[in-house]
């Protein structure tokens, strides 16, 4: 290898380092950021680590997630010694920086010779609104992006070789994309149907390889959700039917795809030089669509051709990111988990904007070189890449001001000082003799260490489905003679039954209202009590 890929090699080292210590600068007071998935993950490494298997802080088995990232954060603690919760951010920093050079890797692949261009883009995935976001929380999403990445490079080396030795580590990278999220099995389907289609090999070999590939992709996850199916009956976990109609899961994916790269005119944008960002994005904006318009108006027969050529070199990237975001649309519009947002849809930004950069460096640029007689095109082109940068820069400037000086979910300032947790923990003697139930058992297991039943639901999460009427829970909850209730008041979670309305089934006696919720005693009401109003 020539010393300009070996300097471009150190180069893409040295900026990988840089973005890995962002992240571990950004969360190194208060840690990465908690959601509820979050402490699932945490309560699951813990108890790997010791030896009680893969279930959450409730004792129940993990079922709602694949094994992987908590149980690494398990090994780390059963190796070293440190808690999950201390850990996380060192990870999600290294795996920042191991998403850096892959993608460094894969924008190589397919911009070269435009060295500049190659470190734009490198560039923009460190200052990337969804790659940030998700490496600032204790989230699958990171190590699931840097097995997709992995995957995508060695799609590529086995595409044009049809070694066997890259068909085993492209199987290997997407088992362990799978073991990462379930939505890893699109990887699967993808890997497959590039096999088939886009090697030119006998159809004995086909077979012979897509048979290896299935086996060693697909086994791991296979015999996973056969334990789940085990132990409870269903292979992904129970989830109902989804709020949201395909036409409105169409619109989130396009706004949040949008939010990545343009501004929205809608934010609020506090400070002169924000302000002054976001009018030079609209000015850059118009220029930028008024060439694209101008390339439709002059597509010529070689244009055409160019495109096509262009196609199939980034093959793999095409079908991973058409197949990934129709099955998460699909999936959306059937199935009731999380809204479409950044966090869903990160695993598509890095081949999405190579796909962007691509069409910048190898039509964009080709035809301004064409039509325009001045020099330095290629420098204007990268200039405005750069100041369309400037937006994504000042949206996660924001977010790193934000989880420096707050704090992020249940690791924010907020939670970290709520007063109910605070009452709790002075009170220790209050918890012991009663079990507790609360709207949010994940905040008490993060901050005060306590085990603590959720309160009955009325739908499943983000479904319409009703499961429990209020009336149908009278005499049957609480299943305890008396209880307590820990009630958050900052917890909006419309799927589970409000005080007001378990107060139809159980009688609340309150022990102490704090600033940010409030603390009861709840014992079951019998089927002939009179209703209260």
């Amino acid at each position: 290898m020539s010393h300009k890929y070996y300097r471009f090699i150190l180069a893409l080292s040295l900026l990988s380092v840089l973005a890995a210590a962002i992240i571990l600068l950004v969360t190194r007071h208060h840690g990465v950021g908690l959601s509820p998935d979050s402490v699932g993950y945490i309560a699951t490494a813990r108890n790997m680590a010791n030896g009680l298997g893969a279930v959450t802080f409730d004792g129940k088995p993990l079922i709602y997630h694949p094994p992987l990232y908590p149980a690494i954060l398990g090994a780390i603690y059963f190796i070293f010694g440190a808690d999950p919760l201390a850990s996380a951010h060192v990870v999600n920093a290294a795996l920042m920086g191991v998403i850096t050079f892959l993608s460094g890797l894969l924008f190589l692949e397919h911009l070269k010779p435009h060295t500049a261009l190659i470190f734009v883009g490198i560039t923009s995935v460190v200052v990337s609104i969804p790659i940030t976001y998700v490496t600032l929380w204790a989230w699958t999403e990171p190590l699931f992006i840097c097995f997709t990445l992995f995957t995508m490079i060695f799609s590529e080396s086995y595409l044009k070789e049809g070694s066997l030795r890259f068909l085993i580590a492209l199987s290997l990278c997407i088992a362990l994309s799978c073991l990462t999220r379930y939505i890893g099995v699109i990887l699967i389907l993808t890997g497959a149907i590039s096999i088939f289609l886009f090697r030119k090999d006998l159809l004995e070999l086909k077979i012979k390889h897509l048979f290896i590939f299935l086996i060693i992709s697909f086994l791991p996850i296979g015999a996973w959700m056969t334990r789940n199916y085990i132990l409870s009956g269903y292979v992904l976990g129970y989830r109902g039917p989804s709020n949201y109609s395909l036409w409105e899961n169409l619109f989130l994916t396009l706004k949040v795809i949008t939010f990545w790269y343009l501004p929205n005119p809608n934010d609020i944008f506090n400070g002169p030089i924000i302000s002054k960002a976001v009018e030079y994005q609209r000015v850059i904006l118009t220029i930028f669509v008024a060439f694209i318009g101008l390339i439709a108006l002059h597509i010529t027969q070689r244009t055409k051709n160019l495109v096509k050529v262009i196609l199939w070199e980034n093959r793999f990237l095409l079908l991973y990111l058409s197949a990934y975001v129709l099955f998460l649309v699909i999936s959306s519009t059937t199935t009731a988990y999380d809204q479409i947002s950044s966090r869903l849809l990160s695993p598509v930004y890095v081949p999405l904007t190579i796909l962007i950069f691509v069409f910048a460096a190898k039509i964009l640029l080709p035809y301004m070189n064409q039509s325009f007689p001045l020099k330095g095109s290629h420098n204007f082109l990268i200039l405005l890449i750069i100041l369309l940068l400037t937006y994504p820069i000042t949206k996660t400037t924001l977010l790193f001001s934000s989880a420096i000086s707050d704090g992020l979910g249940f690791r924010s300032k907020a939670w970290v000082n709520n007063e109910t947790i605070s009452y709790l923990l002075r009170n220790k003697g209050v918890t012991p003799q009663h079990k507790i139930y609360t709207n949010s058992p994940y905040a008490l297991y993060a901050l005060a260490n306590i085990n603590a039943e959720p309160i009955p639901q009325k739908t499943p999460y983000n479904s319409p489905l009703k499961i429990n009427d209020i009336h149908g829970l009278r005499g049957r909850w609480p299943e305890e003679e008396a209880a307590l209730l820990v009630w958050f008041d900052d917890i909006g979670r419309d799927y589970l039954f409000s005080i007001e309305e378990l107060s139809f089934v159980a009688d609340l006696q309150l022990i102490a209202r704090l600033r940010d919720g409030s603390i009861y005693t709840i014992k079951r009401r019998d089927h002939h009590d009179e209703l209260r109003g």
